[in-house]
């Protein structure tokens, strides 16, 4: 009996905290000039890296505007280097039973107690708010008018939980919009896949008609693998997964590599840098050596502020060793297709799923 009372004071708890962020996100309109005055639905991206936040605005008549580009301070990168280790990991929302919900409570309590006072519920939420407080003013001076709503995109980050996304959301005065088809964050492969316009329905303005046809596209047979190479000042990080639509993929922590040492701060101490890279992705290649045959990358996305003719020709010289050749994308202009990608899935988001609440977990 006992044990049935907690599981439901358990039960109803996490209900009523979880259902104090189901927030309906709807059509927010301008008031005041700015570069452009949507009257309807506009997705709004965020994407984070160590180095740089970027952001990003889709219109709804297609038109996607990169917005700012703010560099990282220190605290904040020490953060990416602690979400990237394993031994950082905790129990966290969604549980797998009922134990673990028990076991976490304390701690949830206590992220409650501190969100009473008006404090971050957690060093990550704090230091992840403290940079949208610095970006979201600019966004809004560059705009003309105040944001609401926005997604963001991580990279594949271990010890990164959605709670902690949330809360630095809210202590910064934003509604986190989680994609309703996305449990977590949107991963900077999605982002990518996304911002370049893949596997995405073409009516996006028709809920049903969008849903038929993104159904269709993630619940085809085929799939395509690519890789996906980030290097920027602070590190270098890679990703392998397989992709159906920039919602629908499979990874898994073998496909995913970070390595803080050879950001490209390092290039000016080691004169053997870009042979180092060259080798760090061969050694990633070959800890997945059965994708090589089942899952030969088809497309390779490059990105961050690392992009240059010495990394492109690294990245196709180690595939081709591998006997193959697929098609780069790359992010050369301006840094910002990530953002672009994010805000894209948002506008999406809104269209599919209008007024309705977006479920914290």
């Amino acid at each position: 009996m006992l044990l049935t009372c907690l599981a439901t004071t358990l039960f109803w708890g996490y209900s009523l905290a979880s259902n104090a962020y189901q927030q309906p996100i709807g059509i927010v309109k301008p008031h005041t000039s700015g570069i452009g005055k949507p009257k309807d639905n506009f997705g709004i991206g965020f994407d984070f890296s160590s180095t740089f936040v970027t952001v990003a605005i889709s219109y709804p008549n297609g038109t996607n505007l990169g917005l700012v580009k703010k560099a990282t301070n220190n605290e904040y990168r020490q953060i990416f280097h602690h979400l990237a280790s394993s031994s950082s990991q905790h129990t966290s929302p969604p549980y797998n039973d009922i134990g673990e919900g028990f076991r976490d409570q304390p701690r949830q309590m206590w992220r409650g107690f501190l969100k009473r006072l008006g404090q971050p519920s957690s060093n990550e939420a704090r230091i992840l708010g403290e940079m949208l407080k610095e970006i979201i003013p600019e966004v809004e001076d560059r705009l003309g008018y105040p944001i609401t709503h926005a997604a963001a995109s991580f990279p594949q980050l271990i010890a990164l939980y959605s709670e902690d996304i949330w809360d630095a959301f809210e202590w910064a005065g934003l509604i986190y919009q989680q994609i309703i088809w996305m449990s977590r964050p949107i991963p900077d492969f999605s982002a990518a896949y996304a911002g370049f316009g893949f596997q995405l329905c073409k009516d996006y303005k028709n809920p049903v008609a969008c849903q038929k046809e993104q159904d269709e596209i993630d619940n085809r047979a085929d799939r395509e693998s690519t890789v996906n190479v980030l290097l920027n000042d602070d590190a270098l990080m890679l990703a392998w997964p397989v992709m159906y639509s920039p919602y629908q993929y499979f990874t898994s922590g073998g496909n995913v590599a970070q390595d803080f040492n050879l950001g490209l701060k390092a290039s000016k101490s080691r004169p053997d840098y870009w042979n180092l890279i060259g080798m760090r992705l061969e050694e990633f290649f070959q800890a997945t050596e059965w994708k090589w045959e089942v899952y030969k990358p088809e497309k390779v996305f490059v990105y961050g502020e690392g992009v240059s003719l010495e990394l492109l020709d690294i990245v196709k010289k180690a595939c081709s060793r591998k006997n193959a050749h697929p098609k780069l994308f790359v992010d050369e202009a301006d840094t910002l297709m990530l953002a672009k990608g994010t805000a894209e899935l948002a506008k999406r988001d809104l269209y599919l799923y209008p007024g309705k609440p977006h479920p914290k977990f």
